[in-house]
C-alpha cells in the first residue's frame, strides 16, 4: 500500500500544501534550503529533517517516527488512509525521453483509466530500469494500469 497518495489527500483535506521536486535527496535538500522548510522526503523513505541534517538517515527518521507515535499516542499510525501502490521495474537498453511521442501518449492514455490516483514514470538514476508506479483507490485497477503501462512502454522503448 502506498502512503504518498493518501498523505496528499490528507494534506489537501487539512488545507496544507505539498511542494514537489524532481526525485532525489539533492533536490529535496535544495528546496528545503530555498524555501526555508524543515521537512522533506520521498515515499521511498528518503526523509530529510533539516533541523538535524541535510541528507536522509533512515535510522534517525525511524527513531523520530517512533518518538512521534509515542508522543501522539497514535500507535496504529492511522492518520490517513493508505492507497494501493503498484511498482513495476522495466529493464531498458536505452533511456529515451519520456516526454516525447509515443511515450507521452502511452502514459497519458493510461492516466485516463485512473479512478482517483496518479502515475509516476521515471528512469532509475543508477540502473537501466524504468520505474512505473501507479497509485489508485482500487488496487485491481492500479495493478491493471501498471502492468499495461509497463508492457506498452517496454515494447516502445526497446524497438
Amino acid at each position: 500500500m502506498g502512503v504518498f497518495w493518501g498523505c496528499i489527500k490528507y494534506l489537501n483535506k487539512n488545507h496544507k500544501s505539498l511542494i514537489r521536486t524532481p526525485v532525489g535527496d539533492k533536490y529535496i535538500a535544495l528546496k528545503l534550503q530555498d524555501e526555508n522548510l524543515i521537512l522533506g522526503g520521498e515515499n521511498s523513505g528518503h526523509i530529510i529533517i533539516k533541523e538535524y541534517m541535510n541528507s536522509g538517515d533512515g535510522i534517525f527518521v525511524a527513531l523520530k517516527v517512533i518518538e512521534t507515535v509515542l508522543l501522539t499516542n497514535n500507535l496504529k499510525i492511522n492518520s490517513f488512509k493508505k492507497i494501493p501502490q503498484i511498482l513495476i521495474n522495466v529493464t531498458v537498453v536505452n533511456k529515451k525521453e519520456l516526454s516525447c511521442y509515443p511515450f507521452s501518449e502511452i502514459i497519458e492514455n493510461e492516466k485516463k483509466l485512473l479512478l482517483n490516483g496518479r502515475i509516476l514514470v521515471r528512469y532509475s538514476g543508477t540502473e537501466n530500469l524504468l520505474r512505473v508506479m501507479v497509485e489508485d483507490i482500487e488496487e485491481q485497477n492500479a495493478t491493471n494500469i501498471a502492468k499495461n503501462l509497463a508492457s506498452k512502454l517496454q515494447s516502445a522503448l526497446n524497438l
